[in-house]
């Protein structure tokens, strides 16, 4: 490196400065990602395979809703939980068992991989939005008790 910097600085012609000066711009910064082309067998389209592991926090979220709630074709989906997995320690277990004691919503989101419903930052919870969904206010709460009727008179 010592010898690019020198030759960059006092090389004997222009084009050996901008060389040496180009060399060491490479080794510090990287050579600029070069576009490749991928093909699969005898030059048809490559077959392309990605793993995903999330635990989105929300219902709303991108990564939720792109691949568990809108599927995309061609994708297979497969949910694995802590449950599968036979090397948890006996001490992991009793800590994944008290955060289920202690709150079932966290619980079934951290062990389990359900996402929440309702974000603590919000005034207006998604769940009680949901929950109106559909309900008719006037058949709910139909009035009930004493009946009244107008005075002669009073119309």
């Amino acid at each position: 490196m010592a010898v690019l910097v020198e030759i960059a600085r006092s090389g004997d012609s222009a084009a050996a400065r901008v060389s040496a000066a180009n060399a060491i711009l490479d080794r510090g910064y990287g050579k600029p990602v070069q576009a490749t082309e991928v093909s699969g067998p005898n030059g048809g389209p490559a077959e392309v395979r990605t793993l995903a592991a999330f635990n989105p926090r929300l219902t709303t979220d991108f990564v939720y809703r792109r691949f568990v709630t809108n599927t995309p074709r061609d994708t297979i989906k497969r949910q694995i939980n802590y449950n599968e997995n036979p090397f948890l320690s006996t001490t992991i277990l009793k800590v994944i068992e008290a955060k289920r004691k202690e709150d079932e919503d966290e619980y079934r989101h951290i062990y389990l991989g359900e996402p929440l419903e309702d974000d603590d930052a919000v005034i207006i919870k998604r769940s009680w939005i949901r929950a109106a969904i559909g309900v008719d206010p006037l058949r709910q709460h139909r009035r009930r008790g004493i009946r009244r009727r107008a005075l002669p008179g009073a119309e």
